[in-house]
This record gives C-alpha cells, sequence and structure tokens, in this order.
C-alpha cells in the first residue's frame, strides 16, 4: 500500500457520553445516535441532534456492558450485552424500540451452535437477520474461545455459523467488530489478525486484506468499520489512534487522527459510523465520547 495519500479537509466537534467507555455508535435515519459502553457499570444511551446542530440526550439505560448495536428496518435497537457472570444468562442479545423500552432479551451462554458465546459486533442485512461475531474472553485465563460468526433471526432462532480460530484467510483472533455492507457483503474487523475479511451472508470468504503497523495503510488491532454508500470502508483503527479511510480492495484514501485528547485527536477509537448527513461518528473511547467528523473534499 502506498503512503501518499490525499488528506481531505476535515472538521470536528464533539459530545461527552454519559457513560464512560462508549464502545458502539448507531447513527439511525432519524436522525438519533445512541451508544453502547463496555464498562465496568454498563450503560446504553440516545442523543439527538436539534435545531442549533448540539446534541441532547433523550434517554439512558443500564443493561449491562454492551459492545455491538444495530438497527433493524422497522427501528428497533438490537444490542450485544453482557449482563453478569459466566452463567446461562451470561450474554444476552436486547431487543429495544426508539425510545429504549426493552422489548425482548433472548441469548443462552455456551460455545454450541446457537448459544451465545462473549458476542461482540452485531450488525444485520436487508432481511432483518442478524450477524454477531464471537470472540475470545479472557478473564486472567481463557474463559471462552469462540472465534466465529453467528447468524440468527431477530427472534434468536440460529440460522448458521462461520469461523475458527487461527491466521488463516476466513479464521479469526479475537474479531470484535461486524458489519452488513450496501451489497449485502459481511465485513468482519479480525482485530488480533490485524486485518478485515469480507464474506457473502453465508459466509463464503471474498476479500482478506491489512498488515500489522503504523504507516498508513496498515492496521494495528482494528475494532470496527462501516461501508458507506459509496463503498468506501471507514475503519476504526483502534491501537493506532487513527480513523482510515479505504476502498474495498484495502487501497488507502486517507487517515485521520492520532492519540490525544483535543478535537483534533482520538484515544482508541473503536467504533464508526455514518449518519444520514454523511458526518462520520466515532466511538472514542478513552476520551469518554463521540466525534462528529464533516469530511470535504
Amino acid at each position: 500500500m502506498s503512503a501518499a495519500v490525499a488528506m481531505p479537509s476535515i472538521s470536528s466537534q464533539s459530545f461527552a457520553t454519559i457513560w464512560q467507555h462508549p464502545k458502539a455508535v448507531l447513527a439511525t435515519a432519524d436522525g438519533r445516535v445512541t451508544i453502547g459502553s463496555n464498562n465496568w457499570g454498563g450503560g446504553l444511551e440516545q442523543w439527538q441532534k436539534d435545531g442549533q446542530g448540539n446534541y441532547h440526550q433523550v434517554w439512558s439505560q443500564n443493561p449491562g456492558r454492551v459492545r455491538g448495536l444495530t438497527a433493524l428496518s422497522d427501528g428497533r435497537i438490537c444490542a450485544t450485552v453482557k449482563a453478569g457472570p459466566l452463567t446461562a444468562t451470561a450474554y444476552e442479545i436486547h431487543v429495544y424500540d426508539v425510545d429504549g423500552r426493552l422489548l425482548h432479551r433472548w441469548g443462552e451462554f455456551g460455545e454450541e451452535p446457537g448459544q451465545l458465546c462473549n458476542p461482540a459486533g452485531i450488525a444485520v442485512d436487508a432481511e432483518d437477520r442478524l450477524y454477531i461475531v464471537e470472540t475470545t474472553e479472557w478473564n486472567g485465563a481463557r474463559a471462552v474461545t469462540c472465534n466465529r460468526v453467528q447468524v440468527f433471526t431477530a427472534e434468536g432462532k440460529y440460522l448458521r455459523s462461520w469461523g475458527s480460530t487461527g491466521s488463516e484467510p476466513g479464521q479469526f483472533n479475537l474479531p470484535i467488530g461486524i458489519t452488513v455492507a450496501p451489497d449485502q457483503s459481511v465485513w468482519v474487523a479480525d482485530t488480533y489478525n490485524s486485518r478485515l475479511q469480507r464474506f457473502s451472508l453465508d459466509g463464503e470468504l471474498l476479500t482478506c486484506w491489512g498488515r500489522l503497523g503504523a504507516a498508513v495503510g496498515r492496521l494495528n488491532c482494528p475494532q470496527g468499520m462501516v461501508v458507506q454508500g459509496g463503498g468506501m470502508l471507514l475503519v476504526a483503527d483502534t491501537y493506532n489512534n487513527r480513523i482510515q479511510c479505504f476502498t474495498q480492495d484495502g487501497t488507502p484514501v486517507w487517515s485521520w487522527g492520532w492519540r490525544g485528547t483535543d478535537a483534533n485527536c482520538c484515544w482508541l477509537p473503536c467504533a464508526v459510523a455514518v449518519d444520514s448527513a454523511g458526518r462520520v461518528l466515532v466511538a472514542d473511547t478513552m476520551n469518554h465520547r463521540i466525534l462528529i467528523l464533516e469530511v470535504g473534499a
């Protein structure tokens, strides 16, 4: 990959989250921004932009540690939740209405197909099927090992799964992020392999690229990504403390950010989303805020 990339003009604003360590961010067409927190206290909150361009909190809940968010076609919000210690209900999928009311919850802890084993990212396809990426959890020692993608209905019916632990194409090492692109392909942030992988809805490997490094175009433990309508891929390059934009074949387009606490920096960004106006929203995890980037030409 060439490091000679054009840098667009980028301006930023931000707002502080109620719960610390935001891990997931979801922007919906009605202008709302839903945020999941992965701190020990947990947290789920929603904000909305007013006519003056300022964001105000709409509601807040505390279901447990939230690490992934997606929205169904009817506006319902689905979250991956770590609800407690490693018991039968340790990990769940929660379904909320747009006003934050819990409608449904499902999930049984375990490593078998259809059970939930440390779910992190969650995404939805055009038929409202849920794609959940699961990752090894370490509590000082191995607790559970499941590096895979599982597919469910919104009501929790298991459909299929793919993936295993490793570094070969199609395998995963602590994957955290997942998104379904407008073309209905599934992208996975294969975090500790420092690469991105693209699959069909049935789990056929289509693309695998990325290498560990700090130069533009390299990755260091990416945790989240989103595909824009034009096909560009925005990546939360977490340990490099930046957002990178790529074409779908892995060619870098631009890179923004470095470690810091002011308005032009980020610190361990873990998720990225794009709102209906094209603004880029970043879960700036260690700064306990959401960055809103306006990307110009």
